[in-house]
């Protein structure tokens, strides 16, 4: 059987893999990726595979299947397999140079910027960050903010959230000019270097290193460090960031789709995601023990603050739209067009493969 290559990996795109169709029998990708992939037919509907294996939805936490599926129209392309986590890490060393607090589980937004507002003021910060925020995008998902209105179709430029996120990052930018000469050269590479005091960011598993600044995950200082709970709105404290999901798909072109099939219904059994959750990567099961055994076997986690990742009693939700090139052109600042050129960027995509866009 067949795996479809990864971006990063050798010298192979996802858009490259539809639009020259090319062979594979099981397809593994983000869900950034699916609005685009859903829509061009390279991947066979599962929904007939369900309908004789009924229990393998019912395993899976309802937020996952619910996003998948809307991504999908209400059809169901394929099966999430993995996710992300997320955390407030924060260099310990660092804080104890400067004599501050360390973070705490529950903070809201306002509490970490007044403690990073702090340590950005503090003379020994020295070209050093108090805060860095990665994937702004989360951050609103924990208002449940949407790139388009659900009911008309066009950009909700017009929502409340929209402009609580202008405010939001008009605190970050005051923040950034408060540190003055801090040169950091990537927010997660800049943690792993030792030169971020506070990052509020995604955890991945064991493969920090490799892919780009979208697609890396945490990377670890040599100094002490940990983490706490990612920070919350005040008006919604039991609401943690969106999970970026990884899904698993099977190419309409197959000639194994039912091998493909028994594949995916066997990775999200409870042994192998057992096995994943004990590494570090995100499990998707409704299990209680997926949790409790996060990171057992990760040298990495050994001895920090695993259960931060899940303090949260509710999780926030992206829009189902939203894509790569969104996240990539940090679509969640609506002006000079941007939505535009993206848009018409995914409508040359399809059509250039024959698939009808909307």
């Amino acid at each position: 059987m067949e795996e479809t290559v990864a971006p990063g990996m050798a010298n192979t795109s996802y858009y490259d893999v539809v639009e020259q169709g090319v062979a594979g029998d099981l397809v593994m990708f983000e869900s950034t990726l699916a609005p685009y992939m859903f829509k061009t037919g390279y991947l066979e509907p599962l929904d007939d595979f369900l309908a004789t294996n009924p229990d393998l939805l019912d395993r899976l936490e309802p937020d996952a299947v619910r996003f998948v599926q809307a991504q999908g129209g209400g059809r169901t392309y394929a099966i999430p397999f993995g996710k992300n986590v997320y955390a407030l890490f924060y260099n310990k060393t660092i804080f104890d140079e400067l004599n501050m607090p360390y973070p705490t589980d529950g903070m809201t937004w306002d509490g970490v910027f007044d403690l990073a507002r702090r340590m950005a003021d503090h003379p020994r910060l020295a070209g050093r960050a108090a805060l860095r925020i990665p994937d702004g995008h989360l951050v609103f998902s924990q208002l449940h903010i949407r790139v388009f209105d659900p009911e008309t179709g066009e950009p909700d430029a017009d929502s409340p959230v929209w402009e609580r996120r202008r405010a939001f990052y008009a605190d970050y930018r005051d923040l950034l000019e408060r540190e003055g000469d801090a040169r950091i050269e990537g927010d997660y590479a800049g943690f792993g270097a030792g030169k971020v005091a506070m990052l509020a960011g995604r955890w991945i598993g064991e493969s920090a290193e490799r892919g780009n600044e979208y697609t890396r995950g945490f990377s670890a200082p040599a100094d002490e460090w940990d983490m706490a709970s990612f920070p919350v709105h005040a008006d919604a404290p039991d609401t943690g960031p969106a999970a970026y999901y990884y899904y698993l798909g099977i190419a309409k072109h197959s000639n194994r789709k039912k091998e493909a099939f028994d594949m995916i219904s066997h990775l999200v059994s409870n042994g192998p995601q057992l096995e994943n959750s004990r590494k570090g990567v995100g499990s998707v099961l409704a299990d209680s023990e997926m949790k409790t055994r996060f990171g057992e076997l990760s040298p990495v986690l050994e001895g920090k603050h695993v259960q931060a990742f899940f303090y949260h009693e509710k999780a926030g939700t992206m829009d189902p739209a939203f894509d790569l090139e969104m996240q990539r052109w940090s679509i969640y600042n609506l002006e000079n067009g941007k939505l535009n050129e993206i848009m018409d960027y995914w409508r040359q995509r399809i059509a250039k493969i024959g698939a009808e866009t909307e």
